[in-house]
Formats: C-alpha cells, sequence, structure tokens
C-alpha cells in the first residue's frame, strides 16, 4: 500500500492526495484495531515511500526504452492495446 502511496504522489495531485489521505487512514485502522504497533506501521510507511521514490526513476530508464522498443518490434499488438504508428 505505502508504494502505491508513494508511486501516486508522483501523479497529479488529487490522486496522490486522495492516496495518501486513504493511507493514513488505514494505518491509523492498523494500529488502533491493535493489529500492528505505532513503530512498525510508521517505519513500514517510511520504507514504501522511500523504495517507491527510489524505483520510480529505475523503472522510468528501464521501461521506457523498453516501450519504444516493443513499438518497432512484431510483439507490438501483444504490448499494446492500440495501435501506436
Amino acid at each position: 500500500m505505502n508504494q502505491l502511496v508513494g508511486h501516486l504522489v508522483l501523479r497529479p495531485r488529487p490522486y496522490g492526495s486522495a492516496a495518501a489521505i486513504l493511507a493514513y487512514f488505514m494505518a491509523f485502522a492498523r494500529v488502533s484495531a491493535g493489529a500492528h504497533y505505532p513503530g512498525a506501521v510508521s517505519g513500514g510507511v517510511v520504507l514504501g515511500v522511500l523504495v517507491a521514490l527510489g524505483g520510480w526513476p529505475l523503472a522510468v530508464g528501464v521501461l521506457e526504452p523498453l516501450a519504444a522498443r516493443l513499438t518497432r518490434s512484431p510483439l507490438r499488438p501483444l504490448a499494446f492495446a492500440r495501435d501506436t504508428s
């Protein structure tokens, strides 16, 4: 969940804000229900955001060239819903 929030924070503000608010309420509910310790929840939030923000440049650097290569390959119909040419 935290990786998703970290990723959505990089998107347009309404999505990132909504995801952050929902994640806060979920974390609060988990602590309130006694399912997790507060330190475990806050550590998970920090770790999830760091992984999402740190993985973003790596994913973009790998996936954008791969997508560009796939648009010129015979596998284009398998990788894309519409014709990109």
